[in-house]
């Protein structure tokens, strides 16, 4: 099983259409904000007050993928990775229920799966 392979069976999901479960978690994640204004407004809002958030940076919203284009998930992947200390701020105040999150062992995957993706771009596009 070569890199991309190794991808879509993970991220994108084998061929019988089932992605690992942190990926469908954090696709609920996703959707849970693409579908609601109001959580898109708070979760913003929550990155403006944070003392990690850089005044000057504009707060940004979660990134949808498209599963046939992997690289829209690696780039949803790496959203969702700087959205971590404002989702779980969301959750401390109880903006968030923290079943929603990603437990720290789905982020610590989500980071290898984020590595993983750049390495085998990088590879693919020396190759080619």
């Amino acid at each position: 099983m070569d890199g991309m392979d190794w991808f879509r069976t993970v991220c994108a999901g084998s061929d019988n259409g089932n992605s690992s479960d942190f990926m469908k978690k954090a696709r609920a994640l996703v959707q849970l904000f693409s579908k609601s204004h109001a959580k898109t407004e708070e979760l913003k809002e929550v990155q403006k007050k944070s003392s990690v958030h850089a005044p000057n940076d504009t707060p940004v919203s979660v990134l949808a993928d498209v599963v046939t284009r992997w690289w829209s998930t690696h780039e949803s992947i790496c959203r969702l990775i700087h959205l971590k200390t404002a989702l779980g701020t969301m959750v401390c105040k109880g903006k968030l229920d923290a079943s929603r999150n990603l437990s720290e062992e789905e982020w610590t995957i989500l980071e290898a799966v984020k590595v993983h993706c750049a390495l085998s771009y990088a590879i693919s596009s020396r190759t080619n």
